[in-house]
């Protein structure tokens, strides 16, 4: 991954003829915009703000928060991966 921004590459094409030859000479040279791709870096500063609960708390009871960071400035998704045989939601 490089720099972001807009760049452009020239393209030209052409048929071989040239004029005098029996025929129609073609050429064409274009210059097409290209936009660099930036590397999406992983989140930083990843915590949650709870990591117990006490027993017996009632449907409901908020664990903790999650929170991060991320570098581009993007929105994050959190989710909730169950590995409790449905004990968490």
């Amino acid at each position: 991954y490089g720099p972001s921004g807009s760049f452009g590459r020239r393209i030209k094409v052409n048929n071989g003829k040239h004029a005098g030859h029996i025929g129609r000479a073609f050429n064409s040279d274009k210059l097409q915009p290209v936009a660099a791709m930036t590397e999406n870096l992983p989140p930083s500063n990843i915590t949650l703000s709870n990591n117990s609960i006490a027993e017996n708390s009632p449907v409901g009871t908020t664990i903790g928060t999650p929170s991060a960071t991320d570098p581009e400035g993007q929105p994050l998704t959190y989710r909730l991966v169950d590995s409790g045989g449905g004990l968490v939601q």
